[in-house]
């Protein structure tokens, strides 16, 4: 009897906490692991959903919700949208490589529905990075129309910039807000984005289009400079930059955009020069910036113009490139 009741209190305590998971299961799940399961490391994994973070690695690490599977062999391609209008000048540039999505300024608020319809188009699905060049309308307008369809990862900023530039950037969504100056960097997917301007602190101009952010974008060994508003500041950051093979004109290749023509094509050496915005030249200047460019036969150098269609598109694949305007 003594043996008996042994054998019973064993299969009591054995039989009621086998693991679940092991042999055949447990009763009711087939052998698979419940939703909430452990992962290889021995982490809990939650069921993804829309906006759910996944825990891995160590305690208090996550993923974040906008991320990209990494293929830098991908083709890079840039899109330097028409959303000028009228007298008024607009920039929105879509850098996409495999699944990663880099957006920089979103035009006026005037353009934003056929903005987000040319992002759609392109395949975009979420921003891993979003770039305010300055505190601007032209450029800023239609960011909050784009946040409401795409998530936002990483935006960057300037330091200059009102307090309803602040606010505004901040109600975005975005997962982070950071200010950007020269040396800051990111790498995604392949690509380099480097910072060219602003000077961050007291060094700067204090001046929304000469503080605005110029970032140079590298891929195997290909070269994007997208330089927003910049006037005075051209010097600088032709120094910076050194030959880049397509050049976004400064400030719309209009006014005070062509002060440093001769010195920023001879520092920036660019194969092709892209003229963004609208068709409308007020200041009668953008002849000149053509002229420099072709300076005779000795330049020679393509103008690109995105109000002549659609949008400018390049489109790099690591060994050869094509730039052409889009109708």
């Amino acid at each position: 009897m003594k043996r008996i009741a042994f054998g019973m209190v064993l299969l009591l305590i054995f039989g009621c906490c086998a693991l679940p998971g092991t042999g055949d299961g447990g009763a009711g799940n087939g052998g698979q692991p419940a939703t909430g399961s452990q992962n290889a490391s021995g982490h809990l994994v939650i069921g993804e959903g829309e906006g759910t973070v996944v825990s891995e690695g160590n305690a208090g690490e996550t993923v974040p919700v906008v991320r990209y599977t990494e293929t830098p062999n991908s083709d890079l391609y840039v899109y330097f949208f028409n959303v000028g209008y009228g007298d008024g000048q607009g920039d929105a540039i879509l850098v996409k490589k495999g699944d990663a999505d880099i957006l920089v300024d979103a035009g006026p608020v005037e353009k934003r529905q056929g903005l987000v319809t040319m992002l759609l188009e392109a395949g975009v699905d979420d921003f891993e990075l979003v770039v305010s060049t300055h505190d601007n309308p032209a450029e800023t307008g239609g960011l909050q129309y784009v946040s409401n369809r795409f998530k936002f990862g990483e935006l960057w900023r300037p330091e200059e910039g009102s307090d309803n530039y602040t606010a505004y950037l901040d109600s975005l969504g975005a997962e982070s807000v950071r200010v950007v100056g020269v040396g800051d960097t990111k790498q995604i997917n392949g690509m380099n984005i480097t910072v060219l301007n602003p000077i961050k602190g007291p060094g700067r101009f204090f001046d929304v289009n000469n503080d605005g952010v110029v970032v140079k974008i590298e891929d195997r060994g290909f070269c994007v400079l997208l330089t927003g508003g910049i006037l005075s500041a051209q010097q600088t950051v032709a120094q910076l930059s050194g030959p880049c093979r397509i050049v976004q004109w400064p400030n719309h290749g209009i006014g005070a955009g062509l002060t440093e023509i001769n010195y920023f094509i001879d520092n920036t050496e660019p194969e092709v020069i892209v003229i963004s915005g609208s068709a409308t030249d007020w200041t009668d200047s953008r002849q000149s910036l053509i002229s420099a460019a072709q300076l005779g036969t000795v330049r020679n150098i393509p103008v690109l113009e995105n109000y002549r269609g659609t949008s400018v598109k390049v489109v790099w694949d690591g060994r050869n490139y094509t730039a052409r305007v889009e109708r």
